[in-house]
C-alpha cells in the first residue's frame, strides 16, 4: 500500500503564527503605555507634594508660589518640560492655617509606538491640598496676623 502526502485533512494554521506575534506586539505596546501613564501620574503626585510642602512653608504669599513653583519643577524634572507642566496656583489668600490647594496638569502622548510616533494625548491631573504653616511665622495678607490665633 503506497502512502499519500497530500493536503487532504490538512487544517489552516500556518498564518496564526504571524498573527499571534502581532497581538503579542500590539499587547505589549499598550501595556508599555499604561505603565508611562502611571509611572508620569506618580511623578505628577510627588511634585504637587513637593509644590505644597514648599508653599506651605514660607512666609509670605508671593515666596511661596516662587518656591512652589521651583520645588514642582525640581521635582518633576526630566519627566516633564516647563512648557507641558501647568501649575494651577492656590487662589485662597495666604495665610497661616488657611488651607492651600494646588492642581498639577500634564499632557502626555496616549500611544507611543516606534516607526510610528504618537498618537492622541492624554492629560493627566493631581490635586492637593495643605495647611499654612499651623505653628510658623506665615504672615496673613489680609490682616498681618502671624498666628493661627488671630
Amino acid at each position: 500500500m503506497k502512502r499519500r502526502f497530500d493536503e487532504r485533512g490538512q487544517a489552516a494554521g500556518l498564518e496564526s503564527i504571524p498573527f499571534g506575534i502581532i497581538v503579542f506586539v500590539g499587547g505589549l505596546l499598550l501595556v508599555v503605555n499604561l505603565w508611562a501613564v502611571v509611572d508620569q501620574r506618580a511623578a505628577l503626585d510627588t511634585a504637587a507634594r513637593d509644590y505644597l510642602r514648599a508653599y506651605t512653608a514660607a512666609p509670605t504669599g508671593a515666596l511661596a508660589r516662587q518656591a512652589g513653583e521651583a520645588a514642582a519643577l525640581s521635582s518633576i524634572g526630566a519627566r516633564a518640560s516647563e512648557a507641558d507642566l501647568r501649575i494651577v496656583e492656590p487662589d485662597e489668600p495666604f495665610g497661616p492655617c488657611r488651607p492651600a490647594t494646588v492642581t498639577l496638569r500634564l499632557d502626555i502622548e496616549a500611544i507611543r509606538a516606534p516607526f510610528i510616533g504618537s498618537t492622541g494625548s492624554t492629560t493627566i491631573t493631581s490635586t492637593r491640598t495643605e495647611l499654612v504653616q499651623p505653628y510658623g511665622r506665615a504672615i496673613d495678607e489680609s490682616s498681618g496676623v502671624t498666628t493661627c490665633d488671630g
